[in-house]
């Protein structure tokens, strides 16, 4: 045992000093690597690190207490850590992973931090401006120090099998200035501040998986009030009710906030997963033009918990709470695109309250939608059922039928809006129902001690009210104390295709009440003015049929 000693002595020896030298020979070219970055980097950009370790489990390098500061940006992290790095000739830089500790950012606009932020099987492919044929290690090197210039067109171009942040925070620079009205790039919103706890992006163009996982998101944005609001007038009314643009403070700016507990969306694809500025000029403008890109293009799965969005301006303030939300898009036989989704836990609330008696019955919180795209000549063929329950016993389903043209409505600086409302056609819609209390939720029923002081009133604007319809003993109006408004006996009157609904109000027992209506443009639709007579609104439905059918 003895006279293993020595050789063992001997060969642990040899494997220090073989190591040292390695160790050595790694920190020698570490150090030109890093020259060599530094002389990549622009004119006027200062890097500093502390201390810089060869990480021989990662094939790769550490730096520790990471500074970077150029122009107005400025980022720090308290390390970072480069795994098997990889120059290729093409100038692209490969990183099987890259990992920020405690990173922070900051520019003329914002400021980002997180916990931490890796990513896994990371591309930074080479600019054309960076691109330098038969110098491949110097232009890898030019495309790392582009990258820490955080400039949209190179920052966008990154490619990664995936993405985690760990306690993400976005806030507004301590001295943002003001965007110039006149600026080139316009800014449909302001984001005021955004924090996650958690966000994984798995397929950036890179790897055979797509998912995106939210956990814990927090956002507040600003919305322009006026022409330029991101919402069209008729959505801003149905938003905020009353918010017209005669009212004072409708043009004021209208603040969101949304909190949302879980997303995660499978398979398919988020737009802007598709790299979407790869071949942009301005890929800051791009976004700001298409800030609301279509999410969801190819099939998939997509899942919501915990979503509550907050609208207000002046003194009203809107609340929409979704608990839950589960889609899926899959591929038809007839190069279609089916939508199947479910939704619970809608509820919404306006304060304060508008001066009208609430309704007895709320609104629906669960829905289920399924829809049918298919494109065709350059426009989409849209089928939309929507199924619901109102109260307990009105069960509702609507079908829809769309003929939509290739635009979308939310690309803001070329009319977009406009232009898809009057190339957009309903062309026929089916509305199916049973039960009271769907005429209760619409004001078309009220309750008893409710009517006796309605019936003094002048309903609908014109001349003295009529009475209520009294409900027959033994019905179940009269059983559910239900009356007929006065405001819908007068349009009744006016409108003989109305009859039926009377006839079903009487007796809905066992039977069905269906409505048609015939093709609309998606512009009479939107134009609808809130208030114009009840006459006037349902001469604008074109409604076609009103037919009841025993079951």
């Amino acid at each position: 045992m003895q006279r293993l000693r020595l050789p063992l002595c001997l060969a642990l020896l040899i494997l220090i000093l073989g190591g040292l030298g390695i160790y050595r020979e790694a920190g020698i070219r570490l150090s030109h690597a890093l020259d060599r970055f530094r002389a990549a980097l622009p004119a006027g950009a200062d890097f500093h690190y502390s201390e810089v370790r060869p990480a021989f489990l990662l094939g790769g390098v550490t730096l520790y207490d990471v500074s970077f500061h150029y122009q107005a940006t400025d980022f720090h992290a308290r390390r970072v850590r480069f795994g098997y790095p990889k120059l290729l000739s093409s100038g692209t830089l490969r990183l099987a992973s890259l990992l920020l500790d405690s990173p922070s950012y900051t520019d003329q606009t914002h400021h980002i931090t997180a916990d931490e932020a890796s990513f896994h099987h990371l591309h930074i492919p080479s600019s054309a401006e960076t691109l330098h044929e038969g110098h491949g290690e110097a232009d890898s090197m030019r495309s790392l120090a582009a990258i820490m210039s955080f400039e949209p067109e190179d920052v966008t171009a990154l490619r990664f099998e995936q993405m985690q942040l760990t306690k993400l925070r976005v806030s507004p620079s301590e001295n943002a200035p003001p965007i110039a009205a006149g600026s080139a790039v316009a800014r449909p919103f302001t984001i005021k501040t955004l924090s996650a706890d958690n966000l994984i992006v798995e397929g950036y163009g890179q790897g055979l998986r797509v998912h995106t996982l939210m956990n814990g998101l927090s956002l507040s944005v600003s919305l322009p009030g006026g022409k330029n609001s991101l919402f069209p007038p008729v959505l801003q009314q149905i938003l905020l009710p009353g918010n017209t643009d005669a009212t004072p403070g409708a043009k004021s700016p209208m603040e969101l906030n949304l909190a949302l507990q879980h997303l995660e969306a499978r398979e398919g694809y988020i737009q802007w997963l598709k790299r979407p500025f790869q071949h942009a000029g301005n890929p800051a403008e791009t976004f700001w033009q298409d800030p609301a890109a279509t999410l969801w293009e190819k099939p998939g799965k997509l899942e919501i918990n915990g979503l509550s969005l907050l609208f207000s301006r002046t003194d009203l303030r809107r609340t929409l709470i979704l608990t839950h939300l589960a889609g899926e898009r899959r591929a038809g036989e007839n190069d279609d695109l089916r939508t199947e989704g479910d939704l619970s836990g809608l509820t919404t609330r306006l304060s304060p309250p508008p001066s009208l008696l609430a309704s007895p019955v709320a609104l629906p919180t669960d829905y289920h939608i399924i829809a049918t795209s298919r494109k065709r000549m350059g426009e989409w063929d849209e089928t939309l059922q929507l199924r619901t329950l109102f109260g307990k016993d009105s069960p509702a389903l609507m079908s829809v039928v769309f003929s939509l043209p290739d635009i979308n409505p939310f690309h803001l600086g070329d009319d977009s809006v406009s232009r898809f409302l009057q190339a957009g056609q309903c062309l026929g819609t089916e509305l199916t129902v049973q039960g009271l209390d769907i005429f209760s939720y619409y004001g078309i029923l009220t309750h008893q001690a409710e009517a006796s002081s309605e019936t003094d009133k002048p309903a609908d604007g014109t001349g003295a009210a009529k009475p209520t319809l009294e409900s027959p003993k033994g019905s179940m109006m009269a059983e559910q104390g239900y009356v007929v408004t006065p405001r819908f006996n007068v349009l009744a009157l006016q409108k003989p295709i109305l009859a039926p609904v009377l006839d079903f109000l009487l007796a809905p027992e066992r039977r069905t009440l269906t409505f048609k209506t015939g093709p609309l443009s998606l512009e009479e639709l939107a134009h609808i003015p809130s208030d114009s007579s009840d006459t006037a609104k349902f001469d604008r439905l074109h409604v076609l049929s009103v037919t009841t059918q025993d079951q």
